[in-house]
């Protein structure tokens, strides 16, 4: 029972770790994902940077 007990701390530990670092890192992962369905050009890419920015905000 204790080491169950043990092992659900752990894991609870860890997965809020594992958001929060997602946090961090959501504007990369958001660009990267777009980058795989849609080609942007230069004046596309400015504006979805500032639409992301004013998102994340």
């Amino acid at each position: 029972m204790k080491r169950f007990l043990l092992l659900l701390t752990a894991l609870l530990m860890l997965s809020a770790c594992s958001t929060k670092m997602s946090y961090h890192f959501l504007d990369w992962a958001i660009a990267w994902q777009l980058d795989d369905y849609v080609s942007l050009n230069k004046a596309q890419e400015q504006q979805f940077e500032q639409a992301l920015q004013a998102f994340m905000q």
